[in-house]
Order: structure tokens, then C-alpha cells, then sequence
């Protein structure tokens, strides 16, 4: 659903917060470019392009100004009306992500999109997409060779940020690297309850057995836990 208003810092604080998915206002000023509103309450510039009307990301408000994302919008309209996209990697990172998990709400359940939030707002640097480079990407992996499980789960979650950053036209192009790891096998069996009262009967209280503790009473993943 759109509206057309005059956009201003005072209407954009103003906007009212959509009850479920998205509403998009944009600016009577220049045609294209209009501020996101999500059902969270974050608002994001985007500007409006081509025949399929597609919608590009500028940034989150307010984060981006209102001034740079006009500046923006009309720069990013003028390269695509002569096919030359962006392509320049500027964006932040958090910015990126924060668009990403936006766009992953309307096609992913609330617990898929929770996942990909913390992967990747505890993985990724907090620079531009343009330092997102091979190697620093590798890094990122091989520092979880010893949690293959996390290390499993955070390669899916940067390599579907990183092909929406490409589809976005953020960047050209990515190298992930492949995992070496084979693919997780599913568990064969779970404790049952005589089993779980007799590990609660015997776990020391210690801080990893708070943990321990905590994963049972709660049923998060290990590394939700480990992370408060």
C-alpha cells in the first residue's frame, strides 16, 4: 500500500506504524523516492525504479538524513535510468542488515528472521559492505571451526545476506567461502525425562552448569544462551 506526502524529518517521525507488513510514503517532491514503514516501526528510505517499479534500499532513518537520502535517490535515478548501477559497496553494514531483515520478514517465519539478526549483527563488522571482502569473510568462519553447528548456521545467514546485497545492487559481486564442514546430521534421539532429572540432579553449580541449566529449562539454542 502507498501514499504520497510531502516528506519532511517532522511528517517522517509522524508516520503512523502499520498493524501487520508494510506501508511505503512517498514524496510528492520526487517522484521515486519515498520512506518504508514496517510493522516494527523502522522507517527506511527507498526510491522507486524501472518498469517492474522494483524498490531500492537508501537507508534507515535516522541513520541516513532525510537531505542525503533525497541526494541519494536523485543520483541513484539518474545512474539507473542510463544502466549504470551503484555497485559501490558505501553502504554500512548495519544499515545493509537492517534493510535485509525487513525484506526477509514478508517470506520467513519471525524465528528464522530472529536467527539471521543475531548471526548477523554478532558475526559481521560494523563497517561498509565494500570491507565484506573474501578473506575477511573467511576469518569470520574459521573463527567458529570449533562450533560447526554455529558455524553451519552463520554461513547460511551471510551468504543470504550477501546475495541480497548483490540483488540490491550494494555490491557487484561475493566470494563466500564453502564450508569444508559436511552438512549437519539430524539428531537421532533427546534425553527423556528420567534422563533430564538425572542430569539436573548432577550438574555442578557452576556458571556452565547454569548454562546447562538453562538450556534445559528453556529450550534455546546453545549459542542464544551462551550469548546473555
Amino acid at each position: 500500500m502507498t501514499k504520497r506526502l510531502g516528506l519532511t524529518d517532522i511528517a517522517i517521525k509522524a508516520l503512523p506504524i502499520p498493524t501487520t507488513g508494510q506501508k511505503t510514503y512517498f514524496d510528492d517532491q520526487l517522484p521515486g523516492f519515498g520512506v518504508r514503514v514496517s510493522q516494527g516501526g523502522s522507517r527506511s528510505f527507498v526510491v522507486m525504479f524501472g518498469p517492474k517499479r522494483q524498490l531500492h534500499t537508501l537507508g534507515r532513518y535516522p541513520t541516513t538524513s532525510l537531505k542525503d537520502a533525497r541526494k541519494g535517490a536523485m543520483s541513484y535515478l539518474s545512474r539507473t535510468t542510463h544502466s549504470a548501477p551503484l555497485l559501490d559497496g558505501k553502504m554500512r553494514v548495519t544499515e545493509a542488515v537492517e534493510s535485509y531483515l525487513e525484506d526477509c520478514e514478508k517470506a520467513n517465519r519471525a524465528r528464522t528472521v530472529k536467527g539471521y539478526r543475531r548471526f548477523l549483527t554478532l558475526y559481521l563488522p560494523k563497517g561498509i559492505l565494500g570491507d565484506l571482502t573474501r578473506p575477511a569473510l573467511a576469518e569470520i568462519l574459521h573463527s567458529l571451526a570449533d562450533r560447526p553447528t554455529e558455524q553451519f548456521h552463520a554461513h547460511a545467514a551471510i551468504r543470504s545476506f550477501m546475495n541480497w546485497c548483490v540483488e540490491e545492487e550494494h555490491i557487484a559481486n561475493h566470494s563466500l567461502p564453502k564450508l569444508k564442514s559436511k552438512a549437519l546430521q539430524p539428531r537421532e534421539r533427546v534425553l527423556i525425562d528420567h534422563e533430564l532429572t538425572q542430569l539436573l540432579r548432577t550438574i555442578p553449580n557452576t556458571t556452565f552448569g547454569n548454562l546447562v541449566r538453562a538450556l534445559m529449562y528453556t529450550g534455546q539454542r546453545r549459542g542464544e544462551i551462551a550469548a546473555l
